[in-house]
């Protein structure tokens, strides 16, 4: 019988496919992703089923509507009870890590997961639900465009500071989990 394949999940917040090279963009360069694309299966029609993200995330993870696990905006959660492939990996030996951003509301951090590689950047409690009786209301803690019309010359920043971590603490527990006696296949 054949050994399972390691499964990596990439899962990018605004990046089109137009803006790869493997979709015939001219500038950018992305050796790593070319490297893991070439022996790769790539899915190359997918539809996000939401415009927002918590609600994309939610129904790509679950296979099912966000509207269907009641997660409608990007300040919602749906219950740790909801099934994702996480859960599916797992109950067939996969070993399951999360790393990088994932903006899960509420208690559950892992949706099925079995290891979460870093703190997520986004906030897990209810601070981003909006105000639904006043939808014109800017809450005072959302951002908008004077950070981009105001800003300046950065060294570093906090996005910058959590991807390199995540980089770091995947790439680690691969190497770990290759050196480890568990033979299990690896699903990131």
């Amino acid at each position: 019988m054949a050994r399972p394949v390691n499964i990596l999940f990439p899962m990018a917040d605004q990046l089109a496919p137009q803006f790869l090279p493997d979709y015939g963009h001219k500038v950018v360069r992305t050796p790593r992703l070319d490297e893991i694309a070439s022996d790769s299966a790539i899915f190359d029609a997918h539809y996000t089923n939401s415009p927002m993200c918590v609600p994309a995330r939610a129904g790509l993870l679950t296979g099912r509507l966000p509207s269907e696990v009641e997660c409608f905006d990007s300040g919602c959660d749906y219950p740790f009870s909801t099934p994702t492939f996480a859960h599916y990996l797992r109950a067939n030996g996969y070993a399951t890590a999360l790393a990088g951003k994932a903006h899960y509301i509420g208690a559950d951090q892992l949706h099925g997961l079995e290891k979460r590689l870093t703190m997520d950047i986004c906030p897990a409690d209810n601070c981003w639900f909006g105000v639904w009786d006043d939808p014109d209301r800017q809450l005072p803690w959302f951002h908008n465009l004077k950070n981009v019309v105001t800003a300046g010359v950065a060294a570093r920043s906090s996005q910058q500071d959590h991807d390199d971590d995540t980089a770091h603490a995947a790439v680690r527990w691969i190497y770990d989990r290759a050196r480890s006696s568990d033979e299990r296949p690896r699903s990131c």
